[in-house]
């Protein structure tokens, strides 16, 4: 009995109503025409796998080579192939058949076209099938350990079409993924600009309430400067003063300042006598002359001040106001970072704005974000954001110390050295430590931590988690010298049997020595019946 050829075929459909509108054309009632440009002879007995694109089972059964159609280069559009007759099926096969023939049925009743497969000729070539035997058993021997070439060349074309697909695939999604970038990238620079331009709006409006404020200040001390100016220049000017005169000064004893100046009212009498002095051209010099004979006299004793009403003497302030103060954004990939002006923590995390900056000096801005390194940047304040990437990681460290220092430290009873030391590896964030601290002079000391539970804090750019423990220090010791030794006790012993001549000579036992008994306090007098008891000094 011949050993029937395994053929199995994946046709490119991804359904059956896929293969139907396929390749119902190739598909009859007794068998089915299989395109191949190698097929194989004629009486070849097959044992056929007809299978989906996804490897589930299409037709499977028993099947014959009854023609071929070998390829013909002049007829380009014919294809070459073997028609296979089905000899035995499956009942699951055979109810897909049915579909396949009831579809194709449905198909033809609205198409002239004639069915490709020719069964007819299939019969004719029966006699052909027996002289061919001999070779047929031959091709079969040849090809029972494998797959028939058909299927290897099938497969080979189905892989060549799925490598396309998956070329023309993955150029879309390239393409696809190129445009998501431009529009990522689109979109980034896009919110940098409205950050930007945000930025500087609120630094222009920061320094425009500035300005104001500055501006504002300014002008209150003008107002300030010229109102004193008209206080000293429309002050009483009755008083004349004669030419080279100085201004006075207020004397600066606090006794003689809160005194009321006496020459206060000669003052507004001096208006009377000036007019009067000025009308009388004969004895107005005299009189002038006692006048300020007199003021001189009280300045002298009640510290007057009589204001200088030389407008020279009093200068405005010409020097220029002190620039504006700005702003500048701060700002960190990633963000949180808290920010450092000129070594002192502004109470605020990126992105921020700092203001209050000069604008004519360089200000140090530094970046602490945990576990980072601390960057430092040294600039002018400036209109753009100030912006940096975090990317390096900081160096974290283990420390060991203890007040006070030199104590000898160890690590589940591994010695570390003496503290402050460092751990030359990072602690297990699962396990707990035991850390023991010894030193002359001190108790011991123990804590436990958890690698998880560490505490990170900045040393220089870099981190460190400290490890810390106070010792105690001993109690004093006894001076053995000064302080006396305690009696040993000893057991007493089984006295011996002695004679009476040993009796006398042992000592007396000692007994312990009592407290001597208080004496009893003097009862107070008791009345007794039938009088009382007289006093001793009443005899």
């Amino acid at each position: 009995m011949r050993t029937p050829v395994t053929v199995k075929i994946k046709f490119k459909s991804a359904t059956v109503d896929q293969f139907i509108e396929r390749y119902s054309v190739d598909v009859s009632k007794g068998g089915i025409f299989v395109r191949t440009p190698k097929p194989l002879s004629v009486g070849t007995s097959l044992k056929f796998e007809f299978q989906l694109q996804d490897g589930s089972p299409l037709l499977e059964g028993l099947g014959t080579v009854v023609w071929v159609r070998e390829s013909d280069p002049g007829k380009p559009s014919v294809s070459p192939g073997m028609g296979v007759r089905f000899d035995e099926l499956p009942d699951a096969s055979k109810k897909v058949l049915s579909r396949v023939l009831e579809q194709k049925e449905q198909a033809e009743e609205f198409s002239d076209q004639p069915t490709r497969v020719n069964f007819e000729q299939a019969q004719r070539q029966e006699e052909a099938r027996k002289q061919a035997e001999v070779a047929a058993e031959a091709e079969i021997a040849a090809r029972k350990t494998g797959e028939v070439e058909a299927e290897e060349e099938l497969a080979k074309a189905e892989a060549e079409a799925e490598a396309r697909a998956q070329a023309e695939a993955e150029a879309k999604a390239e393409a696809e993924l190129a445009q998501a970038k431009a529009d990522a990238e689109a979109k980034a620079k896009a919110e940098a600009e409205a950050r930007e331009a945000k930025a500087k709006a609120e630094a222009e409006r920061l320094a425009a309430e500035e300005r104001a404020r500055r501006d504002a200040e300014a002008k209150s001390a003008e107002d300030s400067r010229e109102e004193n100016l008209e206080r000293i220049l429309f002050a009483d000017k009755s008083v004349s003063e004669p030419a080279g005169a100085k201004p006075l000064t207020r004397h600066s004893e606090p006794d003689l300042a809160a005194e009321p100046p006496p020459p206060a009212e000669s003052k507004s009498s001096a208006a009377v006598w000036i007019v009067i002095l000025l009308m009388l051209a004969g004895g107005g010099f005299v009189y002038w002359k006692f006048f300020m004979n007199k003021a001189g006299k009280g300045t002298q004793g009640g510290g007057a001040l009589i204001p200088d009403t030389g407008a020279a003497q009093i200068k405005p302030d010409t020097a220029p106001p002190p620039k504006p103060k700005v702003a500048m954004k701060v700002e960190s990939t990633p963000e949180g970072a808290k920010i450092l002006v000129d070594g002192k923590d502004s109470g605020k995390k990126t992105p921020a704005v700092i203001t209050g900056l000069d604008p004519e000096r360089s200000v140090e801005i530094a970046f602490d974000l945990p576990g980072k390194k601390l960057v430092k940047i040294i600039t002018k304040p400036k209109k753009e954001p100030l912006t940096t990437t975090l990317d390096a990681e900081a160096k974290r460290t283990v420390r060991v110390s203890s007040v006070p220092e030199g104590a000898t430290a160890y690590l589940n009873g591994k010695k570390l050295g003496n503290t402050p030391v460092d751990l030359k590896k990072p602690l297990n964030p699962k396990r707990t430590y035991k850390v023991k601290f010894q030193l002359d002079g001190y108790n011991k000391a123990e804590t436990k931590v958890k690698g998880s539970e560490l505490t990170w804090q900045r040393d220089g750019i870099d981190e460190v988690a400290v490890i810390s423990a106070t010792l105690e220090k001993k109690g004093e010791k006894v001076d053995n010298k000064a302080a006396p030794k305690p009696r040993r006790r000893r057991r007493p012993r089984k006295p011996k049997a002695k004679s009476s001549d040993d009796k006398d000579d042992d000592p007396p036992p000692t007994k312990k020595a009592t407290p001597p008994a208080k004496k009893a306090a003097p009862k107070a007098a008791t009345k007794k019946p039938g009088g009382v008891k007289k006093p001793s000094w009443a005899n």
